[in-house]
C-alpha cells in the first residue's frame, strides 16, 4: 500500500487503497496514525457519501456515525508524547478548535436527514486516542507511562477525558445525535486496580457529561486484532446499553447479561 522512509514532525502521506479510494495517514515522528480529516476535509465528504449510501441502501433502525478521519486528538502535547512525564503538560483545547467544530459539523450534516433514526457518535476513549496517535507502540508505551508516572498519566488522561466529555456533549446538544458510542477496552499489561484509579475516572466521566443532556448512551468494549477483556471492569459503567464481540471475547450474550 506504500512506505513511509522518512517522516518529519506532523507530515501527511497520502496512498491509494484497494478500489482507488484515496486514503491519507498523519504522521507524526515516523510513526503512521490514521487518515486526518483535518490537514484533509475532502476526506469528509468521501466519508459522509459513503454513509448515506449505506444508510439509505441498509434502512437501520439506529446509526453508529463512526469518526475516521477524526482520529488523532488537534492537541500538539499529544501529538508529541514521549515520556510519561510530558502527560502532565497536556493543555485542554479552545472551544471554538476545529476538533470540536468540524466534529459537530460533520455530525449534524448526517443527523440532519431528519430521517427518524436514533443516531450515536462514536467517542474513543482517552487511552485509545492516545494509542492510535502512538501507532504500533501505542499499548507498550502507555502502559509503561502508566506505571513509571501515574499521576502524571492521570493529569493528561483527565484533560484529554474533559475534551472528549465536552465533545460528547456538544455533539448531542449542537450536532442533534442522540447519544453517543464510546469505545474503550482493557489496558495489557496494567491491574485492574491501577485501570480504576488512573483511567477509569476520566471514561465514567465523559459518559456522564452525555447523560447529562441524554439518557441513550451505549458502550463498547472493544475485542479487536486479538485484544481480549475482561468485561467486568465494566458493570458500573453509566450506559444504556453495553457491547461486546460475543466470539472474540468468548462471552455469549446470555453470560453477558449476567455481569
Amino acid at each position: 500500500m506504500g512506505s513511509i522512509n522518512r517522516v518529519e514532525p506532523r507530515t501527511t502521506v497520502s496512498v491509494i487503497g484497494e478500489g482507488g479510494l484515496f486514503i491519507t495517514f498523519f504522521a507524526w515522528g515516523g510513526r503512521k496514525i490514521h487518515s486526518d480529516a483535518f490537514q484533509h476535509p475532502e476526506l469528509t465528504e468521501t466519508l459522509l457519501a459513503g454513509e448515506t449510501k449505506y444508510i439509505d441502501e441498509a434502512d437501520p433502525d439506529y446509526v453508529k456515525i463512526m469518526t475516521d478521519g477524526f482520529f488523532p486528538y488537534e492537541n500538539e502535547t499529544v501529538l508529541g508524547l514521549k515520556s510519561a512525564a510530558d502527560f502532565a503538560k497536556i493543555k485542554p483545547l479552545p472551544d471554538d478548535s476545529p476538533w470540536f467544530t468540524r466534529q459537530i459539523e460533520y455530525a449534524k450534516k448526517i443527523v440532519g436527514r431528519n430521517d427518524g433514526r436514533a443516531y450515536f457518535y462514536n467517542v474513543f476513549c482517552a487511552a485509545t486516542t492516545v494509542k492510535f496517535m502512538r501507532g504500533d507502540d501505542g499499548e507498550t508505551f502507555l502502559a509503561d507511562a502508566v506505571k513509571e508516572n501515574p499521576d502524571a498519566v492521570k493529569k493528561g488522561l483527565d484533560i484529554i477525558s474533559g475534551d472528549l466529555a465536552k465533545l460528547a456533549r456538544r455533539v448531542i446538544e449542537e450536532a442533534g445525535v442522540t447519544g453517543i458510542y464510546l469505545s474503550l477496552q482493557n489496558l495489557q499489561g496494567v491491574s485492574r486496580e491501577t485501570y480504576d484509579a488512573i483511567l477509569a475516572p476520566g471514561e465514567k466521566a465523559i459518559l456522564e457529561a452525555a447523560n447529562a443532556v441524554s439518557d441513550y448512551q451505549i458502550l463498547h468494549i472493544c475485542g479487536y486484532a486479538g485484544h481480549r477483556n475482561d468485561l467486568s471492569w465494566y458493570t458500573d459503567y453509566p450506559a444504556k446499553a453495553i457491547n461486546w464481540a460475543a466470539v472474540v471475547e468468548g462471552v455469549p450474550l446470555e453470560e453477558g447479561k449476567r455481569l
